[in-house]
């Protein structure tokens, strides 16, 4: 049952590939600032940050870009920080509104703090996936915003969802 839609998924990706013009590659720098809340022992709440750096594969009017992505969020109110560093793919449309899913997975851990000494580190599977919906102010510039799940997976896990802001930066 999967391989139908799989099979035209790849005839749509390469109907597009073979008949986009003049398809240039781009290097995109994004920020994500975001406010989360967390689930472990109960609902936390936590800011954070993410920046991503991509490279738009420009298949308009799809949009396929495989990127890096780096965040850290902070607990208010408790001394714990989450890091995340994860490689993933943002898909969607390439057009004056670009809707977008994106997936990214690699590595985490949190950083408990007491008294300013580090007590442990706690590693983990880090993921992230939502959406996103950005408007193209220029050529080179989009706002929008981002939604989506993100977890560190481990013996203790730390999952929530995020909500906020997105701006990108497209170099060509």
């Amino acid at each position: 049952m999967l391989a139908r839609p799989t099979f035209a998924a790849l005839c749509a990706l390469a109907f597009t590939v073979a008949f986009a013009s003049e398809a240039e590659a781009e290097p995109v720098i994004a920020v994500d600032a975001h406010g989360a809340l967390a689930f472990k022992s109960g609902v936390r709440p936590a800011v954070g940050g993410t920046v991503f750096a991509g490279y738009n594969l420009d298949l308009e009017p799809i949009l396929l870009q495989p990127e890096l992505a780096v965040g850290v969020e902070g607990y208010p109110g408790e001394s714990t920080l989450a890091f995340r560093a994860m490689g993933g793919i943002r898909a969607g449309y390439a057009g004056p509104v670009e809707p977008t899913l994106f997936l990214h997975l690699g590595y985490g851990f949190t950083k408990p703090f007491h008294s300013g000494i580090v007590s442990s580190v706690a590693s983990a599977f880090a993921i992230d996936t939502g959406v996103s919906v950005d408007y193209r102010a220029t050529r080179w510039f989009t706002v929008g915003g981002s939604i989506g799940y993100e977890g560190l997976i481990a013996h203790d896990s730390l999952h929530g969802i995020f909500l906020g802001p997105r701006v990108a930066f497209w170099f060509r």
